[in-house]
């Protein structure tokens, strides 16, 4: 009897694994002395922190904008992990975001109007957020100042979410999947059929028919 709970005693860690909800502490500072963040997991026993200069964050940023492109290739890119990505967050409690951002361009009114619209743009992310999560969650709190004496972005970020496992796993072979397939799919669309036996690089949908007849 003791040789079959000692066998089964992997199973049932695995299975309490993938049902019990564990949580995960996020803290994000962004200023002038650089990026700060740091991820929290199992009431602390994992802990991941990460530091990184105003300068690196900025060409960091330079070059992701570079390589991205276009707003609407970025979009087309990232349509695989769409429906992964609204799943996982319908399925994770949002037990605590809060986000204060601090702009300054300069000038009183320039920094007035940035001020105002990232406030809307804010209360907006909000509602979305809080309506998209896991029942339960609370509303996230996004506050916007303004900085008149100097220039520059600054960003604090506190949250805490609770997820399970298998919530992870299945949103993670859903990106896979789609992924996969958006890949087969691009590839399929590099060729034209117009005629028997031929291929040509194209579109698929514009088949010549004038070669068929």
């Amino acid at each position: 009897m003791v040789t079959g709970l000692l066998l089964l005693s992997p199973l049932l860690l695995l299975l309490l694994v993938l049902v019990l909800p564990f949580t995960v502490g996020l803290s994000l500072e962004y200023g002038p002395h650089g990026l700060r963040v740091e991820v929290r997991a199992l009431g602390g026993l994992v802990r991941r922190r990460l530091r990184a200069g105003r300068e690196s964050v900025s060409d960091a940023g330079r070059e992701a904008a570079a390589r991205a492109g276009r707003p609407g290739e970025v979009l087309a890119r990232l349509k695989p992990v769409q429906r992964p990505a609204l799943y996982l967050l319908h399925k994770t409690r949002l037990d605590r975001l809060e986000v204060e951002v601090t702009v300054g361009l300069g000038r009183a009114d320039l920094t007035a109007e940035a001020a105002g619209g990232l406030w809307a743009l804010g209360g907006t992310l909000a509602a979305l957020i809080s309506h998209l999560s896991a029942p339960g969650s609370v509303r996230p709190r996004i506050v916007v100042g303004p900085c008149y004496e100097a220039r520059g972005l600054t960003m604090a970020v506190r949250g805490r979410v609770t997820v399970r496992v298998r919530h992870l796993l299945a949103a993670a072979w859903q990106a896979w999947w789609a992924w996969r397939s958006h890949r087969a799919l691009r590839g399929i669309t590099r060729y034209n059929f117009t005629a028997p036996g031929h291929i040509k690089p194209g579109r698929v949908g514009s088949v010549a028919t004038k070669n068929t007849r």
